[in-house]
């Protein structure tokens, strides 16, 4: 937050000071200020998190795309998992049954 200069009134019967809204190139000025203090920032993180990424990458084994999406990890997990099959038929049978029963809800 920017602080906005004040004005100091010279009569002395009016208030000491008032608030001065700032002009357009101020505010502007002040954006530009806050955009370049932000990517300075941004600047010194950035190695940080290429290391953060580099090292929980290579501990994982997860390849770039892998590592941006947290879902695809678990792609083809069950892949060689006979149960898994059996599983997905057991709840074939239990959805037919549920659809058969006019009671089931």
């Amino acid at each position: 937050m920017h602080k906005v200069p004040l004005i100091t009134a010279k009569n002395p019967r009016t208030p000491t000071t008032m608030l001065q809204t700032p002009t357009l190139e101020e505010r502007v000025s002040h954006v530009e200020q806050d955009l370049a203090s932000l990517k300075s920032q941004f600047d010194r993180l950035r190695p940080i998190q290429d290391k953060i990424e580099q090292i929980t990458g290579s501990a994982k084994g997860e390849s770039a795309a892998v590592g941006a999406n947290p879902w695809l990890g678990g792609v083809g997990m069950f892949r060689n998992d006979p149960l898994f099959d059996e599983w997905q038929r057991a709840i074939a049978e239990y959805r037919r049954e549920m659809d058969a029963n006019a009671d089931a809800p």
